[in-house]
Protein backbone atom coordinates (compact mmCIF):
# COMPACT_ATOMS: atom_id res chain seq x y z
CA UNK A 1 0.00 0.00 0.00
CA UNK A 2 1.06 3.60 -0.25
CA UNK A 3 1.42 5.90 2.32
CA UNK A 4 -1.79 7.93 1.27
CA UNK A 5 -3.72 3.97 0.72
CA UNK A 6 -2.08 2.88 4.00
CA UNK A 7 -3.11 6.31 6.03
CA UNK A 8 -6.97 6.10 4.54
CA UNK A 9 -6.42 2.58 5.86
CA UNK A 10 -5.61 3.56 9.31
CA UNK A 11 -8.52 6.42 9.48
CA UNK A 12 -10.66 4.39 8.69
CA UNK A 13 -9.83 1.70 11.30
CA UNK A 14 -9.69 4.37 13.78
CA UNK A 15 -13.50 5.91 12.63
CA UNK A 16 -14.76 1.94 12.83
CA UNK A 17 -13.36 1.50 15.90
CA UNK A 18 -14.70 4.90 17.59
CA UNK A 19 -18.11 3.89 15.65
CA UNK A 20 -18.53 0.84 17.47
CA UNK A 21 -17.13 2.16 20.83
CA UNK A 22 -20.19 4.97 20.40
CA UNK A 23 -22.64 2.71 19.16
CA UNK A 24 -21.88 0.38 22.35
CA UNK A 25 -22.07 3.40 24.71
CA UNK A 26 -25.52 4.43 23.40
CA UNK A 27 -27.01 1.12 23.81
CA UNK A 28 -25.81 0.72 27.40
CA UNK A 29 -27.46 4.19 28.44
CA UNK A 30 -30.86 3.96 25.66
CA UNK A 31 -33.02 1.39 25.08
CA UNK A 32 -33.16 0.04 21.28
CA UNK A 33 -35.92 1.32 18.86
CA UNK A 34 -39.12 -0.71 19.59
CA UNK A 35 -40.72 -2.25 16.57
CA UNK A 36 -38.49 -2.87 13.23
CA UNK A 37 -35.46 -0.76 12.80
CA UNK A 38 -32.22 -0.87 11.03
CA UNK A 39 -29.18 -1.46 13.34
CA UNK A 40 -26.22 0.81 14.09
CA UNK A 41 -23.48 0.16 12.31
CA UNK A 42 -20.35 1.76 10.14
CA UNK A 43 -20.44 1.03 7.10
CA UNK A 44 -16.80 1.51 5.59
CA UNK A 45 -17.52 5.30 5.54
CA UNK A 46 -19.68 6.76 8.11
CA UNK A 47 -21.17 6.22 11.34
CA UNK A 48 -24.90 4.90 11.34
CA UNK A 49 -27.22 4.93 14.79
CA UNK A 50 -30.13 2.74 15.45
CA UNK A 51 -33.05 4.31 12.54
CA UNK A 52 -36.55 3.15 13.05
CA UNK A 53 -37.88 1.27 10.02
CA UNK A 54 -39.61 3.97 8.08
CA UNK A 55 -37.53 7.04 9.26
CA UNK A 56 -34.55 8.41 6.86
CA UNK A 57 -30.86 8.86 8.63
CA UNK A 58 -28.47 11.06 6.55
CA UNK A 59 -25.00 11.53 6.89
CA UNK A 60 -22.44 14.58 5.06
CA UNK A 61 -19.82 12.59 3.40
CA UNK A 62 -17.14 11.89 5.13
CA UNK A 63 -14.55 14.95 4.50
CA UNK A 64 -10.97 12.31 4.37
CA UNK A 65 -12.31 11.80 0.98
CA UNK A 66 -9.26 13.39 -1.92
CA UNK A 67 -11.00 15.41 -3.87
CA UNK A 68 -14.56 15.84 -2.21
CA UNK A 69 -15.59 19.43 -0.86
CA UNK A 70 -18.56 19.33 0.88
CA UNK A 71 -18.31 23.46 0.79
CA UNK A 72 -18.41 23.52 -2.95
Amino acid sequence: MSSSASEMYDELQELEYECVQALNETQAVTARPTGLYCEGMFDGWSCWNDTPAGHVANQSCPTFVTGFEPDS
